[in-house]
């Protein structure tokens, strides 16, 4: 675990759980007093699969430094969604991906959370369902590419995650386009990724049938 001199003032920090931390990652807060814990208060960088685990004795949640965080080498397929939304890019697409796939992993959890408390009657959190949401929101406004590069992904792979997840991220960039403003894209995102969750309350036969509905089914 290399430490880092704190040299920049400025810069971006993103809060993640500790399970959802990469090796490149910089950490430059945690989730209790630097003294409480055998790490540095400048920060440090994540070098290996050790280091997650002995931050994971300590913290919860972490919060990472975009701007010294390390690129990784991902494979990107060029296609039509990247470069969506032709403007400056705060960060890298290398550097984003870190947190998109994390924020990813996250969002998806909490939708089949969602799924499986209304089977047992419960309602939905839907204030965790926005928290979830504005991080998708500051990861898109940071580097779009990186999210439309994660629904790529989950494309090729149907069965790794949730159409919730992907429905949520094309409201959001749509609504970027359109210039909305950052609370609206929040509340649009929370809709893209709640809008199926009704369906969990149809019987599996009617749900995919596939011929016409009577009328009682339809009901």
């Amino acid at each position: 675990m290399k430490n880092i001199p704190l040299d920049v003032v400025h810069f971006e920090m993103v809060k993640l759980r500790v399970r959802d931390l990469r090796k490149g990652m910089f950490v430059c807060e945690i989730d209790r007093p630097w003294s409480e814990t055998p790490f540095r208060a400048e920060g440090f960088q994540v070098e290996t699969d050790a280091d997650i685990e002995r931050i994971r004795r300590y913290c919860q949640f972490v919060y990472i430094d975009l701007g010294r965080t390390q690129a990784v080498r991902v494979k990107i397929e060029q296609g039509p969604t990247l470069g969506f939304i032709h403007e400056k890019k705060h960060t890298s697409l290398e550097k984003e991906i870190l947190v998109a796939e994390a924020i990813e992993t996250e969002t998806s959890s909490l939708v089949k959370t969602f799924l499986h408390d209304l089977r047992f009657g419960q309602s939905v959190d839907v204030q965790l369902a926005k928290t979830a949401v504005s991080q998708c929101v500051a990861s898109i406004l940071r580097n779009p590419d990186a999210m439309m590069f994660m629904t790529r992904l989950e494309q090729k792979n149907p069965h790794c995650s949730l159409h919730a997840f992907n429905v949520c991220i094309y409201s959001i960039v749509l609504g970027r386009l359109k210039g909305m403003e950052p609370k609206q894209l929040e509340d649009l995102g929370t809709c893209g990724l709640l809008h199926d969750i009704g369906t969990i309350r149809v019987p599996y036969e009617i749900y995919n049938k596939t011929t016409k509905l009577t009328d009682g089914e339809f009901a």
